[in-house]
């Protein structure tokens, strides 16, 4: 009864193995036909659609890279997020006063 068991459990662990797999092929192949005109507005071929769905930034110069390393001022994720817990503390504020 164990063995059948064990069989089970290897069986399902490759299927899911293989979903895993199609998957992030999928979304690969997705993110290739997206960013197909991805970098400065001409046809990519095949090296460098591989590498837009890797990455897709093509180089970390101060208009392509994070500016809290060239301009040492908060991405737009993190302004977004400061602000958003600035309007939490100030709806607790205005609750305990009222």
């Amino acid at each position: 009864m164990t063995e059948e068991m064990s069989g089970l459990s290897e069986k399902s662990s490759c299927m899911l193995k293989d979903q895993k797999r199609a998957v992030r092929r999928h979304h690969r192949r997705r993110l290739m036909k997206k960013r197909g005109e991805y970098w400065w507005g001409h046809k990519l071929e095949d090296p460098e659609l591989g590498k837009v769905a890797r990455t897709p930034t093509p180089c970390s110069c101060w208009t392509c890279g994070n500016p809290r390393r060239h301009f040492k001022e908060a991405s737009i994720q993190e302004r977004r997020l400061a602000m958003s817990v600035r309007k939490s503390v100030n709806a607790l504020r205005n609750s305990e006063t009222a």
